[in-house]
């Protein structure tokens, strides 16, 4: 018993290395995600297709908020998932691009703030 205890334990700290190891690159791509996002953010008000955009940071959201509460990243996670959320909901009630950017640019820029937040603590 005590074998399979020590065995254990070696494969979690040996599953902890890997997910710390890809929870380090996660964060390093943020920068790649926020200043993509802030490219889709500025596309939705000056383009003639806001639609594409705003599905492409629903895109966005919906794929970080899986990654980022798997790899502990809970407030990005929820974020993630509240965007994610809203602009689902608009599009499938049919709602018009410019009143589904009224209600999701403040999730927008809170996820933003996040990313940013997370950026600043892995460089200290």
């Amino acid at each position: 018993m005590a074998i399979s205890q020590a065995d254990d334990s070696s494969e979690n700290t040996g599953i902890d290395l890997v997910i710390a190891r890809i929870r380090k690159d996660f964060i390093a791509r943020l920068i790649e995600r926020s200043l993509m996002l802030e490219s889709l953010k500025a596309e939705v008000t000056s383009s003639q297709q806001p639609e594409r955009a705003i599905s492409a940071i629903g895109e966005m959201a919906h794929k970080m908020a899986g990654v980022a509460a798997t790899l502990g990243l809970q407030r990005l996670g929820k974020l993630s998932m509240q965007l994610d959320d809203l602009i689902g909901s608009a599009r499938s009630s049919g709602q018009a691009a410019s009143q589904t950017w009224l209600i999701a640019e403040g999730a927008v820029e809170d996820l933003l703030d996040e990313m940013e937040a997370l950026l600043d603590q892995s460089e200290s």
